[in-house]
């Protein structure tokens, strides 16, 4: 995904944390979906600026993921434009 525009005031910041996983087995414990942010939580945080590219996966999307199609943030989601 890359980043297009900014909004004039504030920020566009991009919220991530990398998961710590402390189990090797069993296999499904292990999954990436079984681990999230607890709340307090300190996370990373990156300014976007235009240019700027960076991956996300499906569930972070509210409807279908589109190649080359323009997306927007809405109640934390990214939302794909019609």
């Amino acid at each position: 995904m890359e980043v297009t525009a900014v909004p004039t005031t504030g920020e566009a910041l991009l919220v991530y944390n990398s998961p710590i996983i402390p189990y090797e087995s069993p296999r499904e414990l292990a999954d990436l979906s079984n681990y999230w942010n607890a709340a307090g939580e300190v996370v990373k945080a990156y300014t976007l600026t235009v240019g700027d590219i960076f991956e996300v996966s499906d569930e972070a999307f509210t409807g279908t993921p589109v190649k080359n199609k323009a997306v927007s943030v809405t109640a934390k989601k990214l939302v794909v434009a019609a």
